[in-house]
């Protein structure tokens, strides 16, 4: 199957911003943001429409990736132009078929072709390098505070095109996307909870229509929760246990900011013997984390799991035990408990 590449015409945006959707979607957390920020990039200065691609497949868009405007400021506040892709949004039934590598390679391409002198973002870095991205620190580039992440990466359109460039990225304003203003976009679209609810056959559980009477509750809960660097799965976490178990390190590779904190943890301790975990949290600490966050952790981390799973031609076998979880009430007990919180706070 063959994958056509086209700018993004006006009569697509709303087919793009449903794929950006179901792309994001309960990838990181219960909820996502990068649609509503698809729908804010066009009415912004920065946005560049000749830079606008999406992807099709069998005549369905399958595929999208947006630039615009940033720029580096250095000590002395003098500013030089980049390029910010992002989001980069391809439909689940078509990840690992080329789209997104399709996108890449043609939008850079064309970048190059108009003149721009170099692209920075925040990404996955085991992903980006392969289009010929690096570590922005490679060029002297760091984050708006003056940090430095893997996940902060830069590359040249061309010969030396960022030798005598350095200083802090800056993005558009747009891209501070605002929690409350998102959630009131995303009442425009289907909700994915009837997804979940038809796919695993419990449209009359009573978890959601409770999650549809509290949402406003939930998203204010998820929203208070500590925050992490990471990206809510071990697997962008090195972990160094000392040969004696006495101590540990993490060392965190990613800055999307989309994690909280007790999932990050509970990823890495279950993957560890005793000894290891308990080096692990005596060096790492919990940063604070009480109940509360093992209470939202009860909620989310099911949920999470059956969004994604439900995303799939076949119910994966590795969900079965969250199925369980909302076909024998115990999520809505979990979800009952959580929301408690709120109320007490709320009391308070």
């Amino acid at each position: 199957m063959s994958i056509t590449l086209r700018l993004e015409r006006p009569e697509d945006y709303r087919a793009v911003e449903t794929l950006t959707r179901e792309a994001f979607w309960g990838f990181t957390s219960p909820t996502c943001d990068e649609h509503y920020l698809v729908h804010l990039l066009r009415s912004v200065p920065a946005f560049l429409p000749e830079l606008d691609f999406v992807a099709e497949m069998d005549g369905e868009l399958v595929g999208n990736v947006m630039y615009s405007r940033a720029k580096v400021v250095d000590d002395g506040g003098k500013e030089t132009e980049v390029l910010a892709f992002g989001p980069l949004s391809v439909l689940p039934a078509y990840w690992h078929r080329g789209v997104g590598s399709a996108l890449m390679r043609h939008s850079t391409r064309e970048a190059k072709q108009m003149g721009y002198r170099a692209i920075v973002f925040y990404g996955p870095p085991d992903y980006y390098p392969r289009f010929g991205f690096r570590n922005a620190r490679a060029f002297g580039i760091t984050t708006p505070n003056g940090k430095s992440f893997d996940a902060l990466m830069a590359m040249p359109l061309y010969d030396r095109a960022l030798d005598s460039v350095s200083g802090a990225f800056h993005e558009d304003p747009v891209f501070a996307v605002k929690s409350e203003e998102a959630e009131a976009f995303n009442r425009t679209f289907p909700p994915n909870m009837d997804m979940v609810a038809e796919r695993t056959g419990t449209r009359a559980n009573a978890l959601w229509n409770t999650l549809r009477e509290r949402f406003v509750d939930v998203r204010r809960l998820i929203d208070s929760l500590p925050r992490t660097l990471t990206y809510n799965d071990f697997y962008w976490t090195n972990l160094v246990v000392s040969g004696d178990y006495t101590s540990a390190m993490m060392l965190d590779f990613n800055l999307l900011g989309k994690g909280y904190a007790f999932a990050d943890i509970r990823n890495v301790i279950s993957s560890l013997n005793a000894d290891a975990n308990e080096a692990f949290l005596s060096e790492y600490g919990t940063n604070g984390i009480g109940e509360n966050e093992r209470l939202a952790d009860a909620v989310l981390s099911p949920l999470t799991t059956l969004f994604l799973a439900c995303e799939r031609e076949a119910f994966p076998r590795w969900a079965n035990a969250s199925l369980e979880e909302l076909k024998s009430g115990a999520l809505l007990e979990s979800l009952l408990r959580w929301l408690g919180t709120a109320n007490c706070r709320e009391e308070s």
